[in-house]
Formats: structure tokens, C-alpha cells, sequence
């Protein structure tokens, strides 16, 4: 309706009703357009909603437009009333759900889709109650206004048949239109202008491109100006010998006997009035190069009428000659974005919102609306895991509905129908770079376009087809790549051949070699090459997995091992490729590298936490090695295999694999000696014979140091520097690990910056460096995290509790430890070495968290549940020397718990255990602060001599806290023993030391014990 027709008619319908009445009505309805265009969520459906009340408001006015009076009856008034009422509460609802933050409405908004439709549908009640009441004839009043009356007609759901001059069958609006509203709205400005407009919707198959036309049809603006001049024309039948101009001739009763008599016709039948008229489906008229130029003859005969507008939709971004086609150009359509695509799907399938499978699916779906809605149709009978299961196995197969022969009832019948296209057709070697590219998840760059393809003839002239006829389209990144669907059923049903496999295979495993030349030594920008390229390698190496040659699986389950090395160094991929590049290695009698994946898969068992048996895939590569005669496998899976045995057993299993590796000939690699030494020293460590170990560790340092800097020579410094931390060396602990953590930076491997930076946060809380041991731990989760080791990270977090409440920061100790408690919830499902090892430090922090804040009872509860844990952990596990520290952790704390209780004899007993298990590992950084602590809770004689054994060392180490807790404490002893001089000459060096580390507690109970012993000498006679 034009503005000045609205206005008239609203004028004279105010006259009828009543002014107030009629501008609240108008009001409400111009104040829910407003807000339905600024919807985020669910936008499609208010601007329906706002739609329909104003096609309502229309109908009244220009019913009551001629009325001079309202109608009598009181029915009438109630009914008015009841439609106010209605219409009213419509906008309060919507404008309660706009109100809402967008995070709300992405949540609610399946239940905001629902209600918005439930408010279309209490507004057309309303209005059907109004209608009769009123006796209103609407067709009557609007038959001499024949350019509003289609308008209103449509969108009421009025019978056309009452029409003065009835449509012709026009597909039905889509029911689910979600996303396409910015390409809707530039089609329908592009037809709404007093000259006649031109467009074409293009897109590949499935893309939703005839839906697109039937919504601009359907739209009220377009009724509006061409009311029943509406035709839609489908061009399917021209794909046989039948011409798109006889299918036009032919839609409207046209005989096409003499073509010249039959154009006069057809445009005297479209010149009357305007006219919009849609060619849908026009590719397949055009496409064959033999009926081209009479397709496009025929669009430039009916461009000549001066009165019609046309709408073209074609599969692939070449739009047809014959019509000048009015700017700005509707783009290509894409795939809808994630909203809409979740919208459609909910709308069909009525799914749950926190259902994970919805988002999985439509993410292998690509968001290609036909796929989309086929899987949504699915949806409503089967559950969306079970079609993640069928995905698997039947792939595009499984998207049809009913008997599936028509290209929007079947997936694999529309991209086929692209791929039979002419135009692929006349280029055969464009199907052969089809099967390429769908090898390829993430598209290929242009510069590798002739070493991937060159088995097809000028690749470059193919790649131009299939970007015409949009089977394929340059992503975000500007690499050649095909939608997900078309993917799957190139695959399916257009495998590639061997031969043209070869300059795949020939590309991609020629990166992973460069990786494996590079070992663990990966340099930035080897590391930025590959990694952009992983999907596609791992896609090429599962298609060599399949070869029937011989020599292709071998390079592929050559590569696969590469790119598993790669992951273990740089945590860049998966590790989904092992099992079938195992089995496949397996059943090739590949025992060579067979035996590496499996040493690969027990690593990352050990490592990562990942299922898998380390001892069983360590003995089976050691047999396989042994079968092939391989010296430095053999080395290699003993000196693994060690790690199952008592410490002692596997230090002489490991001296012995030194003896033999020094006597190879020809001599083994550096790095292999190496690591034999280094596994000497760990069985050395694991002993508690830190000395040795040491001594084991600098002959691996002296070996390493005579190759260039790499992964290998970073750890032993880590490893060095723990053993000197253990022996209490802590001056030549800084500046080993300070050495390690500028070599880690430069190779760029955050697994062993991890445990550096944990050294150094050690050492920095030890001596009273709360925020630096903060700042160096903060680093160290986050390297934790990019390693792929997220129940490290949980030990590193509780450590950060321990730094935080150090420096007096509760709050981010409280936030640390539900950060924590987070990433065990998201990644500790399984139980296994890494999750429970998690758990205990989880239970750590908060047992010093409850301690920090005297909630005593929490913190028995929480240590007391890391003690059950670790007894888990212990029945589970063959070794777990490791974790002693942190039994040694947990019975520190309960000691503190205990002395806090002033339970002085449970504090000794835990206190005592915690100095056991410290120099049961040699560690004398721990046992020394442990021993200081037992010297607070035993008797004055015992615990003077204790003191007198720890000062010295906590004072060369700089151990502050435990230093000034050990001076306070000495000063009560000589306060007891009425030394007033010794006693306020200590405690005043405990303030000295707890001012220097910041403690603010510690500091006000120095204070108070100086009042106590001023308050004592002054009223001592």
C-alpha cells in the first residue's frame, strides 16, 4: 500500500472507530515494526509477526474507508476491544524479549521462535473474531483498489478463487525461511521501482536459491505492485529437447506453432499491467552450449516488454547474457550462517538446545540449507546421535525424503545433477579436480594447484568450471575448497584414481618428510608451513592408507608417523590417525614403522593420558624391533621400558643398554647415548640417589651440548636443574633454569617451558616471591594448556593458589581454583594417571584455600579426599614415585591443619611422614622446610636442637617464610625460658624477613608476641 493511499484510509477508518482507538491500534503496530528490526535472534519471525498486524491494520482501514458510522452491534465494539487487547499484550511480549541480553535470546531461542508464532496466531484469532463481528465484506470494499487488494489477499490466507482475476499456482512460502533476509530484502528493492527489474539468484546445489524466489514472490511489497501478475515458471523440463521458450509459450496456454505469432502473444499477455515473472531452475535451458543462445534470446525478447520484471535462478556465479541486470548484483548464496542453520534445524526437528549432536551435525553439514532441512526432516523420528552414526556409514546417502528422485527431495540428486551439468561435461579433466579437492578439508591455495593436479590437462581452465557452476568457491581464506556435502559425495561416488593420487601423495608427504628430517628440532617456520596444511595431510594420508599399492601405503603410514612426532612436539593435530595407520602397518608387514608408531602410541599413553596400555605397545615395538634387527629401536623401547621397573632394577637394566649402545657399530646417534645416560640418572632419581643422578645427567649434557640446540639438550638442563634444586644447590638451580627457559623460548615448545617455569615458580615461592612465583605460574598453566596437557595445568594451578594466598591475594586464589576445578570438569572424564593426578592437586588447593581462611573441618575433608584419590592412583598404577610429591604436599597441609587445632601430636606424625618422603627423593629443599615446621609442634629441648639443624640452611637458601616462622619460634622457646634478649632479637629478625616477603600476617604476630614480651618483662619484679 503507498503512503498516501495508507494515510487516507487510516483517516477514514479513525472516522468509523474512533481517532483514539485506531492511533492506538497504529501506534502499537508501528512500534512492534520498529522493534522487530533491531531482533538479533529470531529477527525473520518479528518482522512476520510485524508484518501480518500491519496487513490487519490495512484490511480495517480501508474496509471502514467508505463507512460513515460504526457499526451498531455492541459484538462489534467487544470485538474491537478484544483486538486492541490482543494486540497490545503482542507488543508487551515483544518488547520483554527484545529487552533481553543476546546471550539470553541465542539460548531461548527455540522457545522465542515458538512464541512468536503462538503471538501470529493469537493476533489472527482476534481478527477473525473482529471480521465476522463486524460483517465486513473485505472483498467487497477492496475491489476497487485491485493494487492493495493481492497485497492483503496472500498474507490473510483469503481465498483467491473470490479474486476478481485469479492467480496462477504459485509454490507455497516456505515454512521455514531463516537467515536470507539481507538477499530477500536487496531482490524485492531490486523489484520494487517504477522501471521493471532484473535479477538472478545464484549458488550452488542445495543452497536454497528456488526458496530465496519463492519468499520475493510471496513478499507483500512485491503483491503489492504486481498483485495476481505473479508467475513462476520452472526451467527443469528444458534439460531434454523441450526449449525454455516453449516452456514459457507453453505456462501460458500460448500454441507455439508459429514462433512469431507465439512472441507477439506472450507479449501482449505480459504487457498489460506489471508483471513479475521468476525462471526457476533457468541453468537448464541455458547451460548446454548448443540451447545457450536461445535461452538467452528468449530473456532478451522478454526483457523488450517494458512492464515485466524477471527473476533468474541458476546453479553456479555466471549469470546468462540477453538482459542487463540491474545493480547492485546479488552475490553468490552461502551456506547460512550458524543461527540460522540451528533455527531451521530446531524449527523441524524440535531439538534440545544443549543437544551437542545438533551442532556436530550441521558442522559436517557445511550449513547447506537442502542438507539442513533433509537431516532436520530425519531429526524428527530418529535421534541426532543415531544420525551422526548413519552419517558415518551412509554419508549423503542418508538426505532424502520420500522416494528421493527430485533435486529438493535428494542431496546426492541435486549436486549430482551440478556435476552432469554441460558445462562439467565439456570439460572432463573439471570431475577428476572435483575428486582432488574434495580429498582436501581445507582447500588448496593456488600456487599448489599444478602440483596436486597434475594429472588433469590445464588445471586452470577446470578450476574456472567448477567455479562457474559453484562446485566449488574460494573460502575466507582465498583457497580453492567444496562445500562439506559435495565433499562426501565426490568421494562416495567419484573416487580418484591411483594414478592421479600420485602428485597428492608427492606434495603432501614431501612436507612430512621435512618434518621428519627435522625430529623434535621444529623450527617457527616449519611449524607455520605445516601447520595450515593438517587437515588436508591427514585427509591425503588416510586416502594412501587405502591404496592397493604397496608403495603408497608404506608413504602414508610413513607420513602418518611423521605427523604423530609433530603432534607429540608442537600439539598440532590429533592422534585419530594411529589405530588405522597401525593396522595398516600391521597387515603390510611394515614392522619397522609399526614398531615406531607403537613406541609413538605408548608415549602418548604415558604422556597425554590418552587409552592405551604404555607397557604392552613398549614390549610389542621392542619384539618387532628385535624381528628387524633394529640396534637403536631395541635401545630405545628398553630404556622405556625401565620405567615399569623398581628403581635400582632399572638402573642397572639402563647401565647395561649403555654398554651396548657405546660398543655399536656403527656407533648409534648422539641423541640415542644420550638418552641412555639420561635414563641412567632418572633410575637414579627415582632412587633417591640425587648425587649419581646428576652425574649421569652431565655426561648426557656433555653430549648434547656437541650438537646443535635442540628439545633434547632444553629438557636435560630442566632435569639438571631439578636434581641441583633436590641438593639444595639453589644458586646454580636460577641460573640453570633461567638457561633452559631462553633455549625453550627460542625452539618454541611450551611442554618443557611448562616444567621449567614450574622450577622457577618453586624456587621463587620457597623464598618468599609470592607474585613473581605468581607471574611465573600464570605463564606456566597457559604453556600447560597450549602443550595439550590440561590436567598439568591443574597441577600448576594449585601451586598458583599456593602463590596467591602467599602474596594475601584470596580473591585470585579463589578464582584459580575454580578455574581448576573447570578444566577437570571439562577434560577428567576418563579415569586414567593424568586425571587422577589432577584431581589430587585440585583437592590440594582447596584444602589450602580452607586452611588460608581457618575453616579447618573443610580442609581435613578435602585432604582427606586427595589421600583416597591417591590411593586410587596407587591401585592403578605400576609407578608412581612420582606422585610422592604430592603425598609429600597433602601431609604437609595436614600437619598445618593439625598445628592450627594445636593437635601437636597428629601435627608431628604428618610433619614427619612429609620430611620422610622429601628425603626419600633426596630432596633436601623439601625435608629442610618440613623439618622446620615438625620443630614448631614438638617439645622446646627437641625442637631447639631441630632449629639450631635448619636455620643455616634456610638462611643460605633464602627460604624467608620458613626462615621467619623458624626465628618466631625460636623466639617463643627463649621467651618460655625468660631470654628476653634472644627472644626479642629473633622475633625482630622474623619481622625483618616477613616485611621483606610482604606477609602482613606475619608481621601483625610478630608484633603481638613483642607486646606480650613487653607486657611480660614490665610486670615481672
Amino acid at each position: 500500500m503507498t503512503s498516501t493511499l495508507a494515510l487516507t484510509t487510516v483517516n477514514g477508518a479513525a472516522t468509523v472507530v474512533g481517532d483514539g482507538i485506531f492511533q492506538s491500534l497504529s501506534n502499537a503496530s508501528l512500534s512492534i515494526s520498529e522493534i522487530a528490526t533491531t531482533f538479533r535472534v529470531n529477527r525473520d519471525s518479528a518482522i512476520s509477526l510485524s508484518g501480518r498486524v500491519k496487513d490487519y491494520l490495512d484490511v480495517l482501514a480501508l474496509a471502514f474507508e467508505s463507512e460513515t458510522a460504526p457499526p451498531a452491534q455492541s459484538s462489534f465494539h467487544s470485538a474491537m476491544s478484544d483486538f486492541q487487547s490482543t494486540l497490545n499484550e503482542v507488543l508487551q511480549d515483544v518488547e520483554q524479549m527484545q529487552r533481553r541480553g543476546y546471550m539470553l535470546q541465542l539460548l531461548h531461542r527455540d522457545r522465542d521462535a515458538a512464541a512468536l508464532k503462538s503471538m501470529e496466531q493469537r493476533m489472527k484469532a482476534a481478527f477473525d473474531v473482529l471480521k465476522v463481528q463486524a460483517d465486513l465484506n473485505i472483498l467487497e470494499h477492496l475491489a476497487g483498489n485491485s493494487g492493495t487488494r493481492d497485497d492483503l489477499a496472500d498474507p490473510l490466507g483469503l481465498d483467491p478463487a473470490e479474486m476478481q482475476r485469479p492467480l496462477r499456482d504459485l509454490p507455497l512460502p516456505p515454512s521455514l525461511f531463516f537467515g536470507r533476509l539481507q538477499e530477500t530484502e536487496s531482490l524485492v528493492a531490486a523489484l520494487q521501482g517504477p522501471s521493471p527489474g532484473y535479477a538472478v539468484i545464484l549458488g550452488g546445489p542445495g543452497i536454497g536459491k528456488t526458496s530465496v524466489a519463492v519468499a520475493v514472490i510471496h513478499s507483500p511489497v512485491i503483491i503489492s505492485r504486481f498483485g495476481p501478475r505473479r508467475y513462476f515458471v520452472a526451467c527443469d523440463a528444458a534439460e531434454g529437447h523441450t526449449s525454455a521458450r516453449n516452456i514459457v509459450y507453453s505456462f501460458f496456454g500460448i500454441a507455439a506453432g508459429n514462433r512469431q505469432v507465439a512472441k507477439d502473444e506472450l507479449q501482449r499477455t505480459l504487457s498489460a499491467d506489471p508483471a513479475l515473472l521468476i525462471l526457476d531452475n533457468f541453468e537448464s535451458a541455458w547451460e548446454d552450449a548448443a540451447s545457450r543462445h536461445e535461452a538467452e534470446d528468449l530473456l532478451s525478447s522478454l526483457g523488450s516488454v517494458s512492464t515485466l520484471s524477471i527473476v533468474v535462478t541458476m546453479r553456479g556465479i555466471e549469470r546468462p547474457q540477453g538482459l542487463l541486470w540491474t545493480r547492485p548484483l546479488l552475490p553468490p548464496l552461502k551456506p547460512l550462517n550458524d543461527e540460522a542453520a540451528l533455527q531451521t534445524f530446531a524449527m523441524l526437528a524440535d531439538s534440545s538446545e544443549d543437544d551437542g549432536a545438533v551442532l556436530e551435525l550441521l558442522h559436517i553439514l557445511d550449513n547447506v540449507p537442502l542438507a539442513v532441512m533433509l537431516m532436520g526432516n530425519m531429526a524428527q523420528y530418529e535421534s541426532t546421535h543415531a544420525l551422526l552414526r548413519r552419517w558415518d556409514e551412509m554419508k549423503t546417502a542418508m538426505l532424502q525424503r520420500g522416494d528421493g528422485t527430485h533435486r529438493l527431495t535428494s542431496l546426492d540428486v541435486s549436486i549430482n545433477a551440478s556435476i552432469l551439468s554441460p558445462r562439467v561435461e565439456a570439460t572432463p579433466g573439471s570431475r577428476i579436480l572435483l575428486s582432488i579437492l574434495a580429498i582436501l578439508p581445507q582447500g588448496l591455495v593456488d600456487s599448489d594447484l599444478p602440483l596436486c593436479a597434475s594429472a588433469v590437462a590445464d588445471p586452470s581452465r577446470m578450476l574456472s568450471t567448477l567455479l562457474r557452476t559453484s562446485l566449488a568457491f574460494r573460502n575466507a581464506s582465498d583457497r580453492i575448497s567444496v562445500l562439506a556435502p559435495v565433499r562426501e559425495f565426490v568421494l562416495a561416488h567419484y573416487p580418484l584414481s591411483e594414478q592421479a593420487s600420485s602428485a597428492l601423495y608427492t606434495h603432501y608427504f614431501g612436507l612430512t618428510d621435512v618434518l621428519r628430517e627435522g625430529g623434535a628440532i621444529l623450527s617457527p617456520e616449519m611449524v607455520a608451513a605445516v601447520s595450515p596444511e593438517v587437515d588436508n595431510i591427514y585427509a591425503v594420508i588416510r586416502h594412501g592408507l587405502g591404496s592397493s599399492s604397496n608403495a603408497d601405503r608404506r608413504s602414508a603410514v610413513n607420513a602418518a608417523r611423521s605427523m604423530l612426532q609433530f603432534y607429540t612436539v608442537v600439539s598440532v593435530g590429533s592422534v585419530d590417525i594411529l589405530p588405522a595407520a597401525l593396522a595398516v602397518a600391521r597387515d603390510s608387514a611394515f614392522d619397522d614403522i609399526a614398531a615406531e608408531l607403537l613406541m609413538i602410541w605408548g608415549s602418548m599413553a604415558w604422556n597425554r593420558g590418552i587409552p592405551g596400555d604404555s607397557k604392552t605397545l613398549w614390549t610389542e615395538a621392542l619384539e618387532l624391533y628385535q624381528k628387524a634387527g633394529n640396534l637403536r629401536g631395541i635401545v630405545d623401547t628398553t630404556l622405556r621400558l625401565t620405567t615399569y621397573q623398581s628403581p635400582m632394577l632399572a638402573c642397572n637394566a639402563a647401565k647395561g643398554v649403555v654398554e651396548l649402545a657405546e660398543r655399536a657399530s656403527p656407533p648409534l646417534p648422539i641423541t640415542t647415548v644420550a638418552s641412555c645416560y639420561r635414563t641412567v640418572a632418572y633410575s637414579y632419581e627415582r632412587a633417591g640417589e640425587t648425587l649419581p643422578a646428576l652425574v649421569w645427567l652431565e655426561k648426557a649434557l656433555h653430549k648434547l651440548r656437541l650438537l646443535p640446540p635442540s628439545m633434547m639438550l632444553a629438557d636435560a638442563l630442566c632435569r639438571i636443574a631439578y636434581l641441583q634444586w633436590n641438593a639444595g644447590r639453589v644458586p646454580e638451580t636460577m641460573a640453570t633454569v633461567h638457561e633452559a627457559i631462553t633455549l625453550i623460548e627460542a625452539l618454541h615448545n611450551d611442554l618443557i617451558l611448562a616444567r621449567a617455569l614450574q622450577l622457577l615458580s618453586t624456587a621463587q615461592y620457597s623464598q618468599g616471591r609470592f607474585t613473581d612465583a605468581a607471574t611465573s605460574l600464570v605463564r606456566t598453566v597457559q604453556a600447560h594448556k597450549n602443550a595439550g596437557y590440561p590436567m598439568d595445568a591443574v597441577w600448576a594451578s594449585q601451586l598458583l593458589v599456593r602463590a596467591y594466598l602467599g602474596a594475601d591475594n584470596d580473591s585470585a586464589a579463589t578464582a584459580t581454583m575454580l578455574d581448576a576445578k573447570q578444566l577437570v570438569q571439562k577434560h577428567g572424564g576418563e579415569v586414567n594417571m593424568s586425571s587422577q593426578r589432577a584431581t589430587i592437586h585440585l583437592l590440594l588447593a582447596q584444602g589450602d584455600l580452607a586452611i588460608s581462611r581457618s575453616d579447618l573441618v573443610e580442609a581435613r575433608a578435602a585432604l582427606g579426599s586427595a589421600l583416597v584419590e591417591r590411593s586410587r592412583y596407587y591401585a592403578t598404577s605400576t609407578i608412581f614415585e612420582h606422585l610422592l610429591t604430592a603425598d609429600l604436599a597433602i601431609y604437609d597441609a595436614l600437619g598445618q591443619v593439625a598445628q592450627e587445632e594445636s593437635n601437636n601430636e597428629d601435627a608431628v606424625v604428618n610433619y614427619v611422614f612429609a620430611a620422610i618422603i622429601g628425603r626419600r627423593f633426596g630432596e633436601q629443599t623439601a625435608v629442610v622446610p618440613s623439618l622446620a615446621r615438625l620443630a614448631q609442634v614438638l617439645e622446646d629441648e627437641v625442637s631447639e636442637v631441630l632449629l639450631d639443624a635448619v636455620l643455616l640452611p634456610l638462611h643460605r637458601w633464602r627460604f624467608l617464610p620458613s626462615l621467619a616462622e623458624a626465628l618466631l619460634h625460636s623466639a617463643s622457646i627463649a621467651r618460655r625460658r625468660n631470654d628476653e634478649h634472644r627472644a626479642s632479637a629473633r622475633a625482630q629478625k622474623a619481622l625483618q624477613y616477613f616485611e621483606e616477603i610482604g606477609s602482613k600476617r606475619g608481621c601483625a604476630r610478630v608484633e603481638e608476641f613483642k607486646e606480650i614480651i613487653q607486657a611480660t618483662y614490665i610486670t615481672t619484679p
